[in-house]
């Protein structure tokens, strides 16, 4: 698991049912990464979009 990854992990043990993450990365593989991991993590990735090269994701603690 990277270190990122080990981070959103964190972060959404820290958030209670409903409350969404919001994560940003440069990095073209994220979607795959953040995707796979937070499936299994049983959340639900609300929606993604990329500007500019930036990757954005909102991720909703189930």
């Amino acid at each position: 698991m990277s270190n990122a990854n080990c981070k959103n992990k964190k972060v959404m043990s820290e958030l209670t049912a409903e409350q969404v993450l919001e994560v940003h990365a440069t990095d073209k593989c994220s979607y795959n990464d953040l995707a796979a991991g937070e499936k299994f993590g049983g959340h639900i990735l609300v929606r993604h979009e990329e500007e500019h090269g930036v990757f954005k994701f909102w991720i909703q603690k189930v």
